[in-house]
């Protein structure tokens, strides 16, 4: 009996998550509301790179060298056994110089209490592999 109600839980709080995700989900922005959040996103990209190369100065050559890169923005949270994160970013392909505006979800199972924000910059070494990012996912 005590197991039945431990998977109800679970299978309520993954209802309540899954649920609190989707509201996150907005209506169609306007075109000045979507370019508003593309500059916020180049912006936050921008920042990113700057930090990487003063704490990294051989990643400028490393990543202009590349056949693309991606630079995303995440903040998620997990409570007792569920979690998510949301996110935000861009890929550059470094031959066409094209910005591609791209959104991450990740759903997180296991034990866990907390917050976390983060930054993290992909550098593809092969358009393949750029490619494959933009239109597969990771």
């Amino acid at each position: 009996m005590k197991k039945k109600t431990l998977y109800l839980v679970i299978a309520s709080a993954m209802v309540l998550l899954s649920l609190a995700l989707i509201s996150c989900a907005s209506a169609p922005l306007s075109k000045s509301e979507k370019e508003q959040q593309q500059d916020s996103v180049r912006d936050m990209a921008n920042k990113t790179l700057s930090q990487l190369y003063t704490k990294h100065p051989a990643a400028k050559d490393v990543i202009a060298k590349a056949a693309g890169y991606a630079v995303f923005s995440d903040f998620g949270f997990k409570v007792w056994t569920l979690g998510g994160a949301r996110g935000k970013g861009v890929a550059v392909n470094n031959s066409s110089m094209r910005d591609i505006f791209m959104e991450m979800l990740e759903f997180q199972p296991g034990m866990g209490f907390g917050a976390s924000k983060f930054r993290t910059v992909f550098v593809f070494e092969t358009l393949d592999a750029f490619d494959s990012f933009v239109n597969s996912g990771w």
